[in-house]
């Protein structure tokens, strides 16, 4: 059996997923300091492996050996000291078997992974091998295990660990890395087929399980026999003395539990540390740990901490016990409550300052205050995780802490009072808004003031707000009565967007060649996350350079000849692929539309069946918006034929699909643009007049009074949500919709009173709302901002002017000068056009072109490209 304290996981505290994790580019960033001196020299069989990198891997596939979709896979953890002499051991035995394996790009990327704070997906996972079936599999892992005895390592917590510290582990999972958003979990899941060939999820646990329908490789004589099992617990040990109850926090470094005492039943806290991991500047957990034992013994009489109660060692790991603080944290508090009124986020300040003046007057600088350890109990406030805990004169300097509580232009610095005064700042911001600082802009104290007023102009927060929030920093800058969008807005999008372009250029790594992020079940060359969406972004922003020529011409090489995809869908296929080659083909700067594939792209869309799938993203809709948006630049008998024969067949379905709908009124999905009936409104409107089919218009008017409706209904019923603000699945989709659907009429012709308050109630509420999002288009504030760009160039008006401003200003807040946006998982920096930076860049340099036409009284941009 596998060591009870097994580690770690992600540990969030609110919808937006903000964690104390981070991710491998944001702690290879900064870990400057190792050497970036690439894994290019290991010795390996030339002419038996291919080898490619993508940034962080480097994969060497064996021309001989077979891949399997999934099965069961290796991992070697090591530490930095051993990694070469450990490839120089495994390597030829992964050659004498014919396994393909990967290792880390460079130095920087071994030593994140190996770093505390990594994320237990990919944590301590040095080497992974690929067996190609079981049998070679069993004998690999044998042959592994002897060859590396002698060698400790840290544990893989998603892994079967051989042995104790043993550096050998391995897991069941897919090879092939596949991935899809659930709309049940809301969130991206990992998938592997079963054993009759269906997808299902392929469990990340932080601890390791085998899958109900696959059997565990080895029999419990084998695992004697091999030495997997892990030394018994000494009886005596500290660690007998405690019942275990549950795992309060998984982390790499170690996990924190909650436990009973036997002889007392009380209630305690274990906090465990594991060997072989470290902390900034080689410090490693354990001794991490151990500091926070002193400071808890040295603060136990203050009344701000817990109660320590000893600590020992078990099997390697290190463990302190604390009394158990009853009581719910910071984080969990306005969780549960939502942000919280000004009144009361003041009263926890207060208290808050009184305790880090306390600890200051003691000398000491908390470092990492951060909602997660801020725990409010009856008799007021306490204090727990003092591992980074430091002594003002010991001269320390910043090296980390919970992303979003601390200031990144104090890095390296030695650290001061002024750290637990942004932490305080921060805090309070969070409790009102409920919402994170981002971890991109050099200065947080820029970023936090910038964002206040921005918060104060929409009305989410109020100059009392602005004063406190300048209090406790502990300095009253100076006053930034300017924007902080300035005139160069486009001129910076152009050139971050030129950078991108550079970089595909020149990239030989990059996903959109070969792969998406979601591995090989979302197509690369996909509008949702590949090289459709890319395209699109170069026809929105349109830099006419020599770069954006190369880049095209790289493009076609790289497209053509267009192979059948998956599905012929907007999001994820050929319908995505044909609006974006249609658009870059009428821009006058590529080749005639005959060469571009047209035909084998609508051949494709023609004969699709689309089964029971009839939304826009994924299903009929998008192909009839597709085709639709081909006719209007090239007329084509074959192209309404297909319009006429498809919204046909949407129209005799339609009220089936209402009906369906209509039974889920307290889930916008069913309701918004990307997947529901205002996808289906939006079609019958604007490809009905296209048609001119009055039937098909009047159906729309319908379909979207039904829409209003329930949205209306679901806005004043339900609280606050990401996705219920979103764009593929809530009101900012939903207003687009039905914006886009009128706009034909709406040259001067004024809109029916009911849809233009339902409108402005939209525009309303995500102007109230917006700043809990994260960036990107699809669940994001690039999604709001694409709807209020939609207004003003159809509604125009202060109000709708006013919101897009501040959306606009708070997505620049976010990132500062370097226009890097991170994607839906607000760690990396994915290029993706709906979770990632393509579509964030595009709708700033839309929001800039849009009110630069207003301000100059100039004619509105076209709007042909996006009334269909």
């Amino acid at each position: 059996m596998q060591n009870f304290v097994s580690c770690s996981a992600i540990h969030s505290f609110s919808e937006k997923r903000v964690t104390i994790l981070e991710s491998i580019d944001t702690i290879i960033e900064k870990n400057a300091w190792i050497a970036d001196q690439l894994t290019t020299d290991v010795e390996y069989d030339q002419s038996a492996y291919k080898v490619h990198a993508d940034g962080v891997w480097r994969f060497f596939l064996h021309n001989n050996g077979s891949l399997p979709a999934e099965g069961w896979k290796g991992h070697i953890s090591i530490g930095i000291d051993h990694l070469r002499k450990v490839l120089g051991l495994v390597i030829p035995i992964f050659e004498a078997y014919k396994c393909s394996f990967k290792i880390p790009y460079n130095w920087k990327i071994v030593s994140a992974l190996l770093n505390s704070r990594a994320n237990p997906e990919s944590a301590n996972k040095i080497i992974t091998f690929y067996p190609a079936n079981d049998a070679i599999f069993r004998r690999l892992i044998v042959e592994l295990c002897n060859s590396l005895k002698g060698y400790e390592a840290p544990t893989i917590c998603s892994d079967f660990q051989c042995g104790f510290h043993s550096p050998v582990h391995f897991r069941y999972g897919a090879f092939q890395k596949m991935i899809e958003y659930s709309e049940n979990k809301h969130r991206l899941v990992y998938l592997r087929h079963d054993h009759t060939g269906q997808l299902v999820e392929d469990s990340r646990a932080p601890f390791f399980s085998t899958p109900e329908d696959v059997e565990f490789p080895f029999s419990d004589d084998e695992c004697k026999q091999n030495g997997f099992n892990m030394p018994p617990i000494n009886a005596n040990n500290e660690v007998n003395k405690y019942c275990f109850q549950n795992v309060l926090h998984r982390a790499n470094r170690g996990n924190t539990y909650l436990a009973v005492m036997r002889d007392r039943h009380s209630t305690v806290v274990l906090k465990q540390a594991k060997p072989y991991i470290y902390e900034a500047q080689s410090l490693s957990s354990i001794d991490s740990l151990r500091h926070e034992y002193s400071m808890m013994c040295r603060f136990s009489k203050s009344g701000y901490t817990a109660l320590p109660i000893e600590q020992f060692q078990c099997n390697g790991d290190w463990f302190i016990s604390e009394h158990f603080l009853s009581g719910y944290s910071l984080a969990e508090y306005v969780a549960e409550n939502g942000p919280l009124p000004l009144k009361r986020a003041a009263e926890l300040a207060s208290q808050m300052v009184k305790m880090v003046r306390y600890f200051h007057s003691e000398g000491v600088v908390i470092c990492d205050l951060s909602p997660n350890n801020v725990i409010i109990v009856r008799e007021g406030i306490k204090l727990i995780d003092l591992e980074y805990m430091q002594d003002i004169q010991s001269d320390a300097v910043r090296s980390g802490g919970t992303p979003g509580f601390w200031d990144l232009s104090h890095e390296g610095k030695i650290l001061g009072n002024s750290d637990d005064r942004f932490a305080l700042a921060a805090i309070y911001f969070f409790m009102r808004t409920q919402t994170v600082l981002g971890m991109e802009r050099l200065s947080g104290t820029s970023e936090l003031l910038e964002k206040t007023h921005i918060l104060i102009s929409s009305g989410v927060l109020n100059l009392s707000d602005e004063k406190i929030i300048k209090s406790l920093l502990g300095t009253v800058p100076v006053e930034k009565d300017s924007s902080c969008i300035d005139e160069n807005l486009s001129r910076k999008v152009r050139l971050r967007f030129v950078q991108i372009q550079k970089e595909m250029l020149n990239s030989k790594d990059s996903h959109f060649w070969s792969k998406t992020p979601f591995g090989e079940y979302v197509d690369w060359r996909s509008h949702q996350h590949g090289l459709a969406g890319l395209l699109t972004a170069m026809h929105e922003i349109n830099v006419n350079s020599n770069t954006k020529q190369l880049l095209l011409n790289k493009i076609t090489k790289s497209l053509f000849p267009i192979a059948r995809f998956r599905d012929a869908s907007m999001l994820f296929g050929a319908a995505g692929v044909l609006k974006a080659l249609t658009d870059i083909a009428y821009d006058g700067v590529n080749r005639p539309l005959e060469q571009l594939e047209i035909d084998n792209l609508f051949d494709q869309i023609r004969y699709a069946e689309t089964g029971k799938k009839w939304d826009y993203a994924t299903g009929e809709i998008g192909l009839i918006k597709a085709v639709a948006h081909l006719e209007r630049h090239n007329h084509q008998t074959r192209y309404l034929t297909f319009l006429r024969q498809r919204m046909d067949r949407l129209y005799f379905n339609a009220n089936e699909i209402i009906r369906q709908c209509c039974q889920h009124t307290n889930n916008l999905t069913y309701f918004g643009y990307a997947h529901g009936l205002t996808g289906l409104g939006n079609v019958f409107c604007s490809v009905g007049r296209f048609l001119g089919n009055n039937e098909f218009v009047r159906k729309g008017d319908e379909i979207f009074e039904i829409v209003i409706n329930a949205t209306s209904f679901y806005l004043d019923t339900n609280p606050v949500s990401v996705m219920g603000l979103s764009w593929c699945e809530g009101v900012a989709g939903i207003g687009s919709g039905i914006i886009r659907a009128y706009s034909q009429t709406l040259n001067g012709t004024p809109m029916n009173s009911e849809v233009y308050e339902f409108i402005e109630k939209l525009i309303r509420y995500l102007h109230s709302n917006f700043h809990i999002q994260s960036l990107p288009l699809c669940h994001g504030m690039a999604g709001t901002l694409s709807f209020l760009n939609d207004c003003q160039e159809f509604l125009s008006s202060y109000t709708t002017m006013k919101a897009a401003r501040d959306v606009a200003e708070y997505m620049v807040a976010t990132v500062g000068e370097k226009f890097r946006f991170t994607d839906e998982t607000m760690m990396t920096h994915a290029m993706d056009y709906g979770v990632g930076q393509l579509g964030c860049l595009t709708q700033l340099y839309r929001y800039d072109r849009i009110m630069h036409a207003s301000a100059g009284n100039e004619t509105q941009p076209t709007r042909q490209g996006r009334t269909i």
